[in-house]
């Protein structure tokens, strides 16, 4: 399952409109590019751009990015809600795929 393995770092922002906020940093182990057109279908409000393969979202007032092997989550409170949300974006990958099953894709 995607997402099952990954390394958080939790940082402040040195510089941009977040500045001073924190950060998290999520290194992936697994390549998740292939499920970014998908989840830009699911995730309301996203922009996904498939030239550069970049997802961005906002959710509970904080900004996601996802890359091939990397979460970005700006203005995120502390460790525990970047786990959240990286539980959720889980959730709904584990849901789409039971879902692509069933219909035989």
């Amino acid at each position: 399952m995607l997402l099952q393995d990954y390394n958080l770092t939790m940082t402040t922002c040195k510089e941009g409109p977040c500045k001073d906020s924190s950060c998290a940093i999520v290194e992936l182990s697994d390549n998740i590019i292939s499920i970014l057109p998908h989840l830009s279908k699911i995730i309301k409000g996203c922009t996904y751009d498939p030239v550069v393969n970049i997802m961005s979202f906002c959710r509970k007032g904080m900004n996601v990015a996802l890359y091939a092997r990397l979460i970005v989550i700006l203005n995120v409170k502390d460790e525990a809600a970047a786990r959240r949300a990286i539980d959720w974006l889980k959730d709904i990958i584990l849901n789409a795929d039971e879902k692509n099953g069933e219909s035989g894709g």
